[in-house]
């Protein structure tokens, strides 16, 4: 699940000043790419190793609470514990403490990929 989320937070940061994602700017390269050997290296860029089907459920999960988390002007906010708190009793949902975790996991990898690009 690690690496799936690396690779789509990646992919999905954006790329340049016209608000495009990393994905759309190596696609549009991709199309015009002649030499074999560098869109073979574009091509292995957006492959998104698979995420393991019994985990999809926590990704979704986490996406919904994250879309709706906002920054405090200067920078993303880390999930906290109230906003789990907060979805999993509007949705009815119970999870275990090794969801959490995962939950956990991929929220300080989506804030270290977001950290990178406002240093880059």
């Amino acid at each position: 699940m690690r690496a799936y989320a690396e690779r789509s937070f990646l992919l999905s940061s954006r790329a340049g000043d016209a608000g495009e994602s990393y994905r759309q700017v190596l696609e549009g390269l991709l199309l015009r790419t002649r030499d074999p050997k560098r869109r073979a290296e574009r091509e292995a860029i957006l492959k998104v190793p698979p995420i393991p089907r019994g985990l999809l459920y926590l990704w979704r999960i986490y996406d919904r609470i994250r879309r709706r988390k906002g920054g405090n002007g200067f920078a993303l906010s880390p999930l906290e514990w109230q906003d789990i708190d907060a979805f999993l009793r509007r949705t009815q949902t119970d999870l275990a403490p090794w969801e959490l975790e995962i939950i956990e996991m991929l929220d300080d990898l989506y804030l270290v990929d977001y950290s990178k690009l406002q240093v880059d």
